[in-house]
């Protein structure tokens, strides 16, 4: 195997909140990730930091944000900007594969989302998928999902599948 294939092959991991799993990046070529970890701004105040099991299709994530031992999410409205965009969830199946291994067949089932979500996107080179490993705990919950992310690691302003996101209502105000 090559030495360019071997490292394509190569996936990112970056460890998320305790307990939480960990997001895995697999990119279609080869990129230095603290590059895009320098060119984003500081989150904004307003975006609203989640537990990644309350993440929905449809959601987007300002960036990931590293915070001494712990790693947010900050959701945003799809209207400003972000850098992914939750494009599918999938429980998943067999043996628990162990902390921080990126169990056979997610990238592909996360591809194949991205593809049912935004069609248009899904081969463009420019865009990779992400996943969020589940921890032994989460994986054993009949309740807990793999979410799959988009990103073509730039910031975007609007939703990947075209269909407007409406901001998020604030507490306390009736829609």
């Amino acid at each position: 195997m090559s030495t360019a294939k071997r490292a394509g092959l190569i996936a990112v991991a970056v460890c998320l909140m305790a307990g939480v799993g960990a997001i895995v990046l697999v990119p279609d070529r080869v990129r230095n990730p603290a590059d895009f970890r320098q060119t984003a701004p500081e989150p904004s105040p307003a975006a609203d930091r989640i537990e990644v099991g309350h993440l929905r299709v449809g959601d987007c994530v300002e960036r990931i944000v590293h915070t001494g031992d712990r790693t947010v999410l900050p959701m945003v409205p799809c209207t400003q900007p972000h850098e992914f965009e939750i494009v599918g969830t999938f429980r998943p199946v067999g043996d628990f594969p162990g902390e921080g291994v990126a169990p056979e067949g997610n990238h592909e089932r996360c591809q194949e989302r991205f593809r049912r979500y935004a069609p248009r996107y899904a081969d463009d080179p420019a865009f990779d998928v992400a996943f969020i490993l589940l921890s032994e705990e989460q994986w054993a919950d009949p309740t807990q999902q793999v979410v799959c992310m988009a990103t073509d690691h730039e910031l975007r302003v609007g939703s990947l599948s075209g269909v407007s996101q409406p901001a998020p209502a604030s507490p306390g105000v009736a829609v």
